[in-house]
């Protein structure tokens, strides 16, 4: 929290708290709120990368893993696939696209 209070462009300080949220934490303290937190997160970095080049893989795999974990299984499989698009060699997008075929 503190890196993006500072700046508030630092879009890896986005994505690690992102994964804090829907995969780091605890699965008893994973809840509803926290899954739409990392959605805003790596929304935010997604918009930061937008201006900064293009899209990283790890940030799809992110949202990803948000819509794994509400159960919204086609755009968990979009987003998913498109990590694999952005880096072949991504395990967990790998893992995440199987996991809802």
């Amino acid at each position: 929290d503190q890196a993006i209070a500072l700046n508030t462009y630092l879009r890896d300080a986005y994505v690690v708290r992102g994964f804090l949220y829907v995969r780091d934490l605890p699965e008893r303290e994973r809840t509803r709120e926290m899954a739409g937190n990392a959605a805003k997160d790596f929304e935010t970095a997604m918009r930061i990368e937008a201006g900064q080049g293009g899209e990283k893989a790890e940030t799809q795999r992110g949202m990803a893993l948000v819509h794994l974990s509400q159960n919204n299984l086609g755009n968990a499989h979009d987003a998913a696939t498109k990590a694999i698009q952005l880096d072949p060699q991504d395990a967990e997008a790998l893992r995440v696209r199987a996991q809802v075929r």
